[in-house]
């Protein structure tokens, strides 16, 4: 499997903007989260499925810092606003030192995303 990407903001398939984790499934599927363009990519042979694309709203998406930055990754991950119990969990755990792309390994692995 070739994974093509890198040309920047929007929602083509072989665009990725600031990919920050990669996961791989029992299946084979390859899931790509790709931050600045608020989605993930799932990837299966030569195809590609594109999941999520909404934007964050009120105080969320004026967050910045390691508070936007799980902000955008719940929108990216779960295409939804972040939760703000969960919100304050993993924005303590990457003051903490957890690098964010193990935070996104746990999103991507958990139950939610793989429903």
């Amino acid at each position: 499997m070739t994974v093509a990407g890198g040309v920047g903001r929007g929602d083509a398939a072989n665009q990725l903007a600031t990919p920050v984790g990669l996961a791989v499934a029992t299946s084979g599927s390859l899931y790509i989260t790709d931050f600045d363009n608020h989605r993930v990519q799932k990837r299966i042979s030569a195809s590609s499925v594109t999941i999520g694309a909404r934007q964050l709203t009120g105080r969320y998406a004026a967050m910045s810092g390691s508070l936007g930055s799980i902000a955008r990754l719940y929108m990216a991950v779960f295409n939804r606003q972040p939760d703000d119990t969960g919100h304050g969990y993993w924005v303590s755990q990457v003051l903490n030192g957890m690098p964010l792309n193990e935070v996104v390994g746990f999103f991507v692995t958990g139950q939610e995303f793989l429903r």
